[in-house]
């Protein structure tokens, strides 16, 4: 690619537009995790807006222009987000963060009159919420104060109140124990194995549960995680699968006879990996990549979603892998990864999605027949995104390194291409086994890229490799280079 010299923005222009553009990008209300309920009727979603973080309700069948409705006005203040349905399809639980800080709380929200109730008080910040098949219990995967999230969490602390000066992390501090919930007493119990730190887990009841595990608290445990069946009831673990990377996304099949968990590096996007619970044997299903995704259906089927080249994928893992639905667009979940909510009947699927020229909404779509995998928006958080970034264009590009291996961008700019040359701003992502993927207002390096675009840059956003989206071996390829 070349790129002609330009004379650049008077400075003073440029920075105003970036300064605008950027704002408009953090006054977008962001869709974080959708949850359609088990009858199919309703979604929930988890927003976080410029003043924190709030649950959105919305009819599966209305239009999006309809008003959304949450907690009634009577609901104690705090943000909101983690939403599960109970079988019910009409009670979600979520937790709910106290304004003022401390610890998080479960709560019960009557989505037929708005009323919430307080359930139980957790010990830490809530990273992951289970509800078991019958409604009647909740697992939560809980992080104590002083616990560093790693990842996309960029190391940032998990703090309960004030911060201690400096800020510091050691061995022992900040824990990631798993606990249990009774719904209809609201008794929580501690059930991690002592000496465990838990990264991730998959339950559906009872005292088995699968987990991510590992002894060191600290980031550098996740990246040596190793996968282990659970005993709630006795806190013992045994080990199923220890990997040659990294794990995430663990999964439990209904009838309890199969796991499954996601192996790659660094921010997890992978391959899926299963594990037969009675035997132990280990399969590896061929032709599924850069998975972040898996859930067990009821009819036993593996299902996945995760990134494709710049875009998003869905599909089927096992002997006879399917791709269901692919496109240049970026289905969001928890962790910034692609994942999707089914209906008990798997019938619908809702998810969030994040296009370019399409601000990040929560969108529907049935799982088959005519309309399969058309997209449909069931909220409108973001009518009036910002005529800064409402302007701006994104498009693929390739070129090819010195040994000839294709490399895959988006670029970004604002007018029309051949408007003449313009200063080339190149913008590199985290990683490894990270991606820029194709949204409406990219994120990451501080939101720099719709802002610089918007001030007459042509942004390139390249995923050399060492990126997710072009497989396990693409994202290795840079492992001690």
């Amino acid at each position: 690619m070349t790129v002609a010299a330009a004379s650049p923005a008077p400075p003073r222009r440029t920075a105003d537009t970036v300064r605008r553009v950027l704002g408009e990008a953090l006054r977008l209300t962001r869709p974080v995790e959708a949850r359609i309920s088990p009858d199919g009727r309703h979604v929930a979603t988890a927003a976080a807006t410029p003043h924190g973080a709030r649950l959105v309700l919305t009819p599966a069948a209305a239009s999006p222009d309809g008003a959304p409705h949450g907690p009634g006005p009577g609901a104690p203040a705090a943000e909101r987000h983690t939403p599960r349905w109970l079988p019910d399809s009409r009670t979600l639980l979520h937790v709910a963060e106290p304004p003022g800080g401390g610890p998080a709380r479960l709560d019960a929200l009557d989505t037929g009159d708005g009323t919430v109730r307080t359930l139980a008080q957790l010990p830490g910040a809530v990273e992951e919420l289970h509800v078991c098949d019958d409604g009647r219990e909740a697992l939560a995967l809980c992080a104590a104060d002083g616990a560093e999230r790693d990842g996309m969490h960029l190391g940032l602390p998990v703090r309960l109140g004030p911060a201690p000066a400096p800020e510091r992390f050691a061995p022992g501090l900040g824990a990631r124990t798993l606990h249990h919930v009774d719904l209809a007493d609201g008794r929580r119990t501690e059930v991690s194995p002592p000496g465990l730190t838990v990264w991730n887990a998959a339950w559906r009841g009872g005292t088995l549960a699968v987990a991510t595990v590992g002894e060191d608290p600290l980031p550098g445990g996740y990246y040596e995680a190793r996968l282990a069946r659970l005993d709630l009831a006795a806190r013992t673990a045994t080990t199923l699968y220890t990997p040659a990377g990294q794990l995430a996304a663990p999964s439990l099949s209904p009838d309890l006879r199969t796991a499954a968990v996601v192996e790659g590096i660094s921010i997890v996007s992978g391959r899926p990996v299963t594990v037969d619970l009675a035997t132990g044997a280990v399969g590896r299903p061929a032709g599924t990549e850069d998975a972040t995704w898996l859930h067990h259906a009821a009819d036993g089927t593996l299902w996945y979603a995760g990134w494709d080249t710049h875009g998003s994928r869905v599909g089927h893992a096992g002997p006879e892998p399917r791709v269901l639905w692919r496109d240049t667009v970026t289905l969001g979940g928890p962790a910034f990864q692609p994942a999707l909510s089914l209906s008990a009947d798997g019938r619908l699927a809702a998810t969030v999605l994040d296009a370019p020229g399409r601000a990040p909404e929560t969108v529907l779509a049935p799982t088959s027949g005519p309309d399969a995998w058309q997209w449909r928006p069931v909220t409108a958080l973001n009518p009036d995104p910002g005529p800064g970034l409402a302007a701006l264009t994104t498009e693929e590009t390739r070129w090819h390194a010195p040994d000839g291996t294709e490399v895959h961008g988006l670029l970004m700019y604002a007018g029309p291409r051949a408007a003449g040359p313009r200063p080339l701003a190149l913008l590199v992502h985290g990683g490894p086994a990270w991606l820029w993927s194709a949204g409406y207002a990219p994120g990451d390096v501080l939101g720099l890229a719709p802002a610089l675009a918007a001030a007459g840059h042509l942004v390139l956003l390249a995923n050399p490799r060492g990126s997710s989206g072009r497989g396990l071996d693409h994202a290795r390829a840079v492992v001690g280079d």
